[in-house]
């Protein structure tokens, strides 16, 4: 018994990330097994690749096993993981049954055709078995949702944006440290600030999950963002703003990933 306890508690430790480079691994590899299930049709897709659910590891049990026992370096990843899933992305909504080793979604027609079908679907859903959960843990994933959330509004704060950018590009108006001018009309551009706003309210905004992690390494791809973020600035950040930019959000991905253990309440 205690052989078998410690491999489930090593496969559990090995199935999850424990540092921010290593939840940055699991993300490249999630993101590559994503579009292969997108691209290949139902016919030619390789087994156990069905879904992106049956690829990854499935946070709910996995808290839970970890609270019991005692593996809790899982848990900041295994957390951050949950917030991302909708309550409907649901092992057990899916009806799972098993044929040849292989999840399938339910026999109606509609629902595999969604299953099937190039827009994704369930098939590119990180499922949970929300059921798995106890109230407790379930009040410990709720506030922790609320703080992240809190996090990204914080993010598109005016001060916060100006702390991106370097000193010399800051507005007078966006911090309390930047001196107001002298003259009226006096230091009223700001493209770099401007660019930056555009920036982060395409990052944090695109997308439908919770994944701030994710929308701050959105930022550092600014070079390669959508014509919108270009439209206030067509020249994009100036040298110096570009480098406090990469050295800011290196950090608050840090700091964020650090705070994980505190928002959850681990």
């Amino acid at each position: 018994m205690d052989a078998l306890h410690a491999r489930l508690v090593r496969q559990v430790t090995d199935d999850w990330p424990r540092t921010l480079h290593e939840w940055d691994q699991y993300e490249a590899e999630a993101t590559a097994i994503s579009a292969a299930i997108a691209s290949d049709g139902p016919s030619v897709r390789p087994p156990g690749y069905r879904r992106l659910a049956d690829c990854v590891p499935e946070p709910a049990a996995a808290i839970m096993f970890a609270t019991e026992f005692g593996c809790t370096d899982v848990l900041p990843a295994a957390f951050y993981q949950l917030a991302r899933s909708r309550a409907d992305e649901d092992w057990s909504l899916l009806g799972r049954a098993k044929e040849g080793g292989v999840a399938r979604a339910p026999s109606d027609a509609k629902a595999q055709a969604k299953a099937d079908g190039a827009g994704g679907g369930p098939r590119l859903a990180r499922l949970a078995r929300w059921g798995e959960l106890d109230c407790e843990t379930l009040l410990r994933y709720m506030r922790g949702c609320a703080r992240l959330d809190d996090f990204r509004e914080r993010m598109l704060a005016a001060d916060v944006i100006a702390c991106a950018i370097s000193p010399g590009c800051r507005p007078w108006w966006s911090c309390p440290e930047v001196p107001r001018p002298r003259e009226r009309g006096e230091g009223g551009a700001a493209p770099c600030f401007d660019f930056v706003t555009a920036l982060f309210e395409w990052a944090w905004l695109r997308r439908r999950t919770r994944d701030p992690l994710r929308a701050l390494k959105d930022c550092l791809e600014w070079r390669t963002a959508p014509a919108r973020v270009y439209e206030v600035c067509p020249d994009g950040l100036c040298n110096r703003c570009a480098v406090v930019l990469q050295d800011w959000v290196t950090e608050m991905r840090q700091f964020l990933w650090r705070s994980l253990p505190d928002y959850f309440e681990l």
